[in-house]
């Protein structure tokens, strides 16, 4: 009869408090961390005591009392650990009306606990120690309470318990969790706990900044390309000498296709004398498909702008490419600090400030990915290329003058700045990483 008794409480007290935590995971918030082998967590506890006694034949009913304290468990792996709780406990239940047996003392659990996903499952024993020897009081205000004396009723002794549980994460760091303490013998309390957990020995990371997400974009990119390719898309220039002709312009189009086909050729040759960062190819502009399906042959040029089927890629796994163009604006903000501004009641609200983003665009060099989208800083995805809006804009080159100073003025230069540029930035970020 006792162990039906005790079977059906720890039943009831089993399906409210699975009920309860049914809607947990509507609260959740993404997975927690993964264990590491061999790794040592501590944690805060603090919750509350539900505990029936069972003293002197009385009819009692269980009272909400707290605990806190601490627990630390260690990870045998990424799903099994051991874990250990030491907390300062009360307890107590309510005997008639206007009495309570109050006990207070300590709590010593140790149970292996199985990880899975968000759920956490425990099974072990559990050891309360009392120090109060059992008190009981009267009154239901606190000035109204009295003590009797111990010998009137019997008191509370040390207990074993066994011990189920099972834990579920809420939000980084906080666990919501439930321990059922199972009496081994008659004429002993059993005892649920609910409480929350706070991770102390790892907080949750922060959100990482968008400064970080493009160092550490960047730092992937700059590996890529050392251990793959440059792609370097030449101009054909199709459109406009189909255009000159359709108009009646054959000189003007052939004109146009030899300045093409030097301007090809004399890039292939800078990138041959002052390139060395990674392997290069080249393929005209009529291929760019190829490249964004990942083809490597067949469609790479020689130093004469024909297609040369011998021509193949050692480093097939990173592509990136590069042409001359317009550079794109970089539309990325950061923000810098807040400003006070005042409004039309004469409040003053905090606005955020932020910097970066827009700028002028200019002719360059500029290295794109495989898609033809172009990197962004920190990378030094572009080599300004000067000399190459004054060929197109002849008439402006009195208000280049100040820049022609600083930039590049050949091929050669162009290429040969975009490769120390490139050599610098992959220094850094080497170390960076020893650091």
């Amino acid at each position: 009869m006792y162990l039906y008794s005790k079977a059906l409480y720890f039943l009831r007290q089993f399906v409210f408090i699975i009920g309860a935590f049914l809607l947990l995971p509507f609260l959740a918030n993404g997975q927690d961390f993964q264990w590491q082998k061999r790794e040592f967590i501590f944690e805060a506890a603090a919750g509350m005591n539900y505990t029936r006694f069972d003293l002197a034949e009385e009819e009692m009913r269980p009272l909400a009392r707290p605990f806190t304290g601490f627990g630390i468990t260690y990870a045998l792996n990424p799903q099994w650990g051991i874990k250990g709780n030491g907390l300062f406990a009360q307890r107590a239940s309510k005997i008639k009306s206007g009495t309570n047996y109050q006990s207070l003392g300590f709590d010593f659990q140790i149970m292996p606990q199985f990880k899975w996903d968000d759920l956490y499952f425990n099974a072990g024993i559990s050891h309360h120690l009392p120090i109060n020897q059992g008190l009981q009081y009267k009154g239901s205000a606190s000035s109204e309470r009295t003590r009797v004396e111990p010998d009137e009723i019997s008191v509370v002794n040390p207990q074993i318990s066994a011990l189920l549980g099972f834990e579920m994460k809420l939000m980084p760091n906080w666990k919501i969790y439930t321990n059922f303490s199972i009496p081994l013998k008659a004429q002993q309390h059993n005892n649920v706990q609910v409480g929350l957990t706070y991770r102390l020995s790892r907080r949750a990371p922060s959100k990482e900044s968008a400064r970080k997400i493009r160092r550490r974009t960047t730092a992937k990119q700059i590996k890529e390309l050392r251990n793959g390719a440059l792609l370097v898309r030449l101009r054909t220039s199709k459109p406009v000498i189909e255009a000159l002709k359709r108009k009646g312009f054959p000189q003007k189009a052939k004109e146009v296709a030899r300045k093409q086909r030097l301007e090809n050729i004399n890039l292939i040759k800078a990138f041959h004398q002052y390139y060395n960062f990674s392997e290069v190819r080249f393929f005209m502009s009529d291929y760019s498909s190829k490249v964004r399906k990942g083809k490597t042959q067949h469609y790479f040029v020689n130093d004469s702008l024909v297609v040369d089927s011998s021509l193949v890629l050692r480093n097939t796994k990173h592509l990136y490419t590069a042409e001359f163009g317009q550079i794109e604006e970089d539309t990325a903000t950061f923000f810098s600090h807040y400003d006070l501004v005042q409004t039309g009641n004469f409040a003053f609200v905090q606005v955020p400030r932020f910097y970066g983003g827009g700028g002028n665009t200019f002719t360059a060099l500029v290295i794109k990915d495989q898609q033809f989208e172009q990197l962004h800083r920190p990378f030094p995805y572009y080599s300004r290329a000067l000399f190459k809006a004054m060929e197109d804009h002849p008439g402006h080159r009195f208000f280049y003058f100040p820049v022609m100073l600083f930039s590049p003025m050949t091929y050669g230069e162009c290429v040969e700045n975009l490769n120390q540029k490139l050599h610098r930035f992959y220094r850094k970020v080497e170390r960076r990483e020893r650091r």
